[in-house]
Protein backbone atom coordinates (compact mmCIF):
# COMPACT_ATOMS: atom_id res chain seq x y z
CA UNK A 1 0.00 0.00 0.00
CA UNK A 2 1.15 3.31 -1.01
CA UNK A 3 2.17 6.09 1.72
CA UNK A 4 -0.48 8.70 2.26
CA UNK A 5 0.11 12.20 1.33
CA UNK A 6 -0.12 13.03 5.12
CA UNK A 7 2.43 10.54 6.13
CA UNK A 8 5.07 12.41 3.88
CA UNK A 9 7.65 14.67 5.31
CA UNK A 10 6.74 18.25 3.79
CA UNK A 11 9.31 20.33 2.03
CA UNK A 12 9.55 23.98 3.02
CA UNK A 13 8.60 25.79 -0.53
CA UNK A 14 8.81 29.11 0.61
CA UNK A 15 12.04 31.25 -0.24
CA UNK A 16 13.87 32.25 2.62
CA UNK A 17 13.79 36.11 2.70
CA UNK A 18 9.77 35.28 3.27
CA UNK A 19 8.53 35.82 6.63
CA UNK A 20 7.37 33.17 9.02
CA UNK A 21 4.96 33.79 11.63
CA UNK A 22 6.17 34.83 14.78
CA UNK A 23 9.00 37.00 12.97
CA UNK A 24 9.74 40.44 15.06
CA UNK A 25 11.15 43.73 13.93
CA UNK A 26 10.98 47.08 14.98
CA UNK A 27 7.99 49.31 13.88
CA UNK A 28 8.92 51.13 11.11
CA UNK A 29 5.89 53.85 11.45
CA UNK A 30 5.98 54.31 15.43
CA UNK A 31 9.41 53.72 16.04
CA UNK A 32 8.87 52.40 20.01
CA UNK A 33 6.96 49.25 18.99
CA UNK A 34 7.86 46.30 17.75
CA UNK A 35 6.29 44.34 14.65
CA UNK A 36 4.92 40.61 14.53
CA UNK A 37 4.32 38.76 11.21
CA UNK A 38 1.17 36.26 11.18
CA UNK A 39 -0.03 34.89 8.26
CA UNK A 40 -3.52 35.18 9.36
CA UNK A 41 -4.23 38.35 11.32
CA UNK A 42 -8.22 38.87 11.77
CA UNK A 43 -8.36 42.43 9.86
CA UNK A 44 -11.84 43.34 8.89
CA UNK A 45 -13.02 39.80 9.49
CA UNK A 46 -11.15 38.28 6.95
CA UNK A 47 -7.71 36.02 7.59
CA UNK A 48 -4.79 38.15 5.73
CA UNK A 49 -1.11 38.38 5.89
CA UNK A 50 0.29 41.16 7.84
CA UNK A 51 2.49 43.08 10.46
CA UNK A 52 0.83 43.63 13.23
CA UNK A 53 2.70 46.60 16.04
CA UNK A 54 2.51 45.87 19.37
CA UNK A 55 2.28 49.88 20.49
CA UNK A 56 -1.31 51.27 20.95
CA UNK A 57 -0.40 54.62 20.34
CA UNK A 58 0.93 53.14 17.20
CA UNK A 59 -0.45 55.59 13.94
CA UNK A 60 -0.54 52.13 11.93
CA UNK A 61 -1.85 49.78 13.70
CA UNK A 62 -0.95 46.45 11.34
CA UNK A 63 0.86 46.92 7.57
CA UNK A 64 -0.77 44.58 5.28
CA UNK A 65 1.42 42.19 3.49
CA UNK A 66 -0.44 42.17 0.28
CA UNK A 67 -3.89 44.00 -1.16
CA UNK A 68 -7.22 42.80 0.96
CA UNK A 69 -8.58 39.90 -1.27
CA UNK A 70 -11.49 41.19 -3.04
CA UNK A 71 -15.34 41.19 -1.29
CA UNK A 72 -16.90 37.98 -2.27
CA UNK A 73 -20.82 38.08 -3.08
CA UNK A 74 -22.96 35.96 -2.40
CA UNK A 75 -23.14 34.29 -6.35
CA UNK A 76 -19.49 34.36 -6.08
CA UNK A 77 -19.63 31.86 -2.98
CA UNK A 78 -22.53 29.88 -4.63
CA UNK A 79 -20.49 29.65 -8.05
CA UNK A 80 -17.20 28.51 -5.80
CA UNK A 81 -18.94 26.21 -3.88
CA UNK A 82 -20.83 24.37 -6.72
CA UNK A 83 -17.03 23.68 -8.25
CA UNK A 84 -15.76 22.41 -5.47
CA UNK A 85 -18.91 20.26 -5.04
CA UNK A 86 -18.38 18.95 -8.87
CA UNK A 87 -14.53 18.47 -8.18
CA UNK A 88 -15.30 16.57 -5.20
CA UNK A 89 -18.06 14.08 -7.11
CA UNK A 90 -15.74 13.73 -10.26
CA UNK A 91 -13.21 12.44 -8.08
CA UNK A 92 -15.61 9.87 -6.63
CA UNK A 93 -16.87 9.28 -10.11
CA UNK A 94 -12.97 8.06 -11.34
CA UNK A 95 -12.57 6.27 -7.81
CA UNK A 96 -16.04 4.65 -8.30
CA UNK A 97 -14.46 3.80 -11.93
CA UNK A 98 -11.29 2.72 -11.09
CA UNK A 99 -12.45 0.41 -8.57
CA UNK A 100 -14.96 -1.37 -11.44
CA UNK A 101 -12.09 -1.41 -13.45
CA UNK A 102 -9.87 -3.16 -10.75
CA UNK A 103 -13.33 -5.71 -9.63
CA UNK A 104 -13.89 -6.37 -13.29
CA UNK A 105 -10.15 -7.55 -14.00
CA UNK A 106 -9.58 -9.72 -10.98
CA UNK A 107 -13.03 -11.86 -11.63
CA UNK A 108 -11.64 -11.94 -15.14
CA UNK A 109 -8.29 -13.62 -14.24
CA UNK A 110 -9.91 -16.28 -11.61
CA UNK A 111 -12.19 -17.02 -14.62
CA UNK A 112 -9.09 -18.03 -16.55
CA UNK A 113 -7.56 -19.24 -14.08
CA UNK A 114 -10.75 -21.56 -13.35
CA UNK A 115 -11.31 -22.78 -16.93
CA UNK A 116 -10.22 -26.28 -17.51
CA UNK A 117 -7.39 -27.08 -19.70
CA UNK A 118 -8.65 -29.41 -22.83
Amino acid sequence: MAASRSSKARVERRGPGRPRNGDTKGCPHCGHGTIEFNERSRIDGAGVPAWTCDNPACSVPYDLVRAQPADLTSQDLVRSSKQVRAGAIRTAMKSRARADRGARRVARSEHTLRKPKS
